[in-house]
């Protein structure tokens, strides 16, 4: 797959795969500052590209940021694949359930500010589920539940 890169001004870059077209902010020095690699920030739209040529997703608009600070926002592939519209940055999407994307948000930046630990007891955080019981083994005849080790609760 070759990429081509066209300067359109100081800020952005168009890059052109086949007859597939994307805009890319140069958000480098912001990405250093915020501890990111513009290299590594870099590989997000070819992996993503993948999804767009396999037919899976008709196109992405991605953003990364850390404390507040924008370190790299970037759209790629169709928001109209039959009249080859590429996506742009006002594309409107239809989202349906978002339930577990925020979920792993909130725990992904829990864990980053220190306040989660994956590891821990799940009774920790929730204590409602402190010496909760379980039934190991199948059935029991009886009906027993005993403390499962493995809720570490």
């Amino acid at each position: 797959m070759q990429w081509t890169w066209v300067d359109n001004d100081a800020s952005t870059r168009q890059w052109k795969i086949d007859t597939r077209v994307g805009i890319m902010t140069d958000y480098t020095d912001s990405a250093i500052a915020a501890g990111f690699s513009p290299d590594r920030l870099a590989r997000i739209a070819p992996g993503m590209q993948r999804y767009i040529d396999e037919e899976r997703v008709a196109g992405f608009s991605m953003m990364v940021a850390r404390r507040g600070q924008l370190v790299y926002r970037e759209q790629i592939g169709w928001m109209d694949v039959a009249a080859k519209k590429p996506v742009a940055d006002d594309t409107i999407y239809r989202i349906y359930s978002m339930t577990k994307p925020v979920v792993c948000t909130a725990l992904m930046m829990l864990f980053e500010e220190g306040r989660l630990q994956i590891s821990a007891p799940v009774a920790k955080y929730l204590p409602a589920f402190a010496g909760i019981k379980v039934q190991q083994g199948g059935a029991a005849p009886d009906g027993a539940l005993a403390a499962d080790a493995h809720l570490r609760a």
